[in-house]
């Protein structure tokens, strides 16, 4: 857990990474790629979860002492599996990943040349501004979604 806590962004810190992808010019800032890092913390969720399936079961410790097994990760992956939630939990599950990965993608479509102040003198450069598809034969202006944060 120190690692994913341990690799943050101290206040008042910007910096910019930039990259050629595909003949075209990405500049990112730090502070969203720290967030998209960030975002692995979510397996944190899943320890709530199983504290709380596992607290529904009846005399769970009884069973536990009686039986020599260690009621964890397993166990609560099967009730919620094969309960009347299962559906639900799937689905749950299901939406957590699809908002993870678009925030990650989101995160990492927009460029920090479209930002109001960068640093970066490849801002300037035509291929930060006008991108390639199909080594050139689409062009378009990139332009960061306004509703996008």
């Amino acid at each position: 857990e120190m690692f994913v806590l341990g690799l943050h962004v101290p206040p008042f810190v910007s910096y910019e990474i930039g990259m050629t992808n595909f003949a075209n010019f990405v500049l990112y800032r730090i502070e969203s790629l720290a967030a998209c890092w960030a975002l692995f913390r979510i397996y944190l969720l899943w320890r709530v979860v199983r504290d709380s399936v596992l607290s529904t079961l009846p005399k769970r410790h009884t069973v536990a002492a009686y039986g020599h097994v260690k009621l964890g990760t397993a166990l609560a992956s099967k009730v919620l599996l094969t309960g009347r939630y299962s559906m639900a939990a799937i689905l749950g599950s299901w939406f957590v990943v699809l908002v993870t990965a678009a925030y990650w993608f989101r995160a990492l479509e927009a460029t920090a040349c479209q930002y109001a102040y960068w640093e970066d003198v490849r801002c300037l450069d035509d291929n930060a501004h006008q991108w390639t598809l199909d080594s050139g034969k689409t062009s378009f202006k990139k332009v960061n979604d306004m509703y996008l944060w």
